[in-house]
């Protein structure tokens, strides 16, 4: 049954883009894992010493402050990014890749090369964006 749903889908979408997609996406997850591993050996690093610091120390405490806060950022970047990937990798395994979560259409072969993430078609990512927005 699974191996039909994945025909169906491979028929729908193109199998070049799919083969493709899986292993661009696979290749986004590793380099994502490696980023997330080197953020988090880098904030260990710039992780200040709480105590009471001379002016000029302390000056270099919130220069390291800020850094601490930039990694921070990135790192909830990537999280969300390796949550997407991960989650567009595991429809390959469901044969649910390339179809809108929103209405089961066909995600768009142009879509789904620029953004392999993509969880809907673009009709409905304007809709419940427009839908955020207000």
């Amino acid at each position: 049954m699974l191996e039909n749903l994945l025909m169906v889908n491979k028929s729908r979408v193109g199998s070049n883009l799919l083969d493709k997609a899986r292993k661009d996406l696979t290749a986004q997850e590793n380099r994502l894992a490696q980023e997330k591993e080197r953020l988090s050996k880098e904030s260990l690093v710039a992780r200040p010493e709480v105590g009471s610091l001379p002016s000029a120390e302390f000056v270099e405490q919130a220069t390291e402050g800020l850094s601490q806060e930039r990694i921070a950022v990135e790192q909830g970047i990537l999280e969300k990014l390796l949550m997407e990937t991960r989650l567009a990798l595991s429809k390959f395994k469901i044969g649910k890749y390339g179809i809108c979560e929103n209405c089961g259409k066909r995600i768009d072969r142009a879509r789904l090369k620029i953004y392999p993430q993509a969880r809907y078609d673009l009709d409905c990512e304007k809709k419940l964006s427009l839908k955020q927005g207000a």
